[in-house]
């Protein structure tokens, strides 16, 4: 038994009941076909994961002018929100990645992830649409 058995526990069971399920969209870069010719690569493949995730708006504190909010020490746009997911999906996520929910298509733009003892217990994303 890991030392932060419950932490991860107690996360998934919150994000399970007050999230929203979600695709969790990987873009591969596709493999040249022909090796001789690097330059020329396929088209790139895509693989959907099933996620939950809560989203949260960032603060907005300190917002002078209405575009961007003051959270954690940094500027974000108004556009960007805070998305929190369990670490019970297959892959970890990635810049790359993009998360759909329902007709909403979300890019992420950072990704912070809480791993005491190098066990992953909550990965925070700051997306924006």
């Amino acid at each position: 038994m890991a030392r932060f058995d419950k932490s991860i526990a107690l996360a998934n069971r919150l994000i399970t009941k007050n999230g929203s399920s979600v695709i969790l969209r990987r873009f591969d870069d596709a493999v040249a076909p022909d090796p001789t010719t690097p330059w020329r690569v396929g088209a790139a493949t895509t693989t959907d994961y099933v996620a939950t995730i809560v989203f949260l708006p960032l603060g907005s504190e300190n917002n002078v002018d209405g575009t961007e909010n003051y959270v954690f020490g940094e500027n974000t746009h108004k556009s960007q929100t805070r998305a929190y997911m369990a670490p019970n999906v297959a892959v970890r996520p990635r810049l790359t990645d993009r998360i759909i929910d329902g007709s909403q298509e979300w890019e992420i733009d950072d990704i912070r992830v809480l791993e005491p003892n190098g066990q992953e217990v909550l990965y925070e994303l700051i997306v924006r649409n």
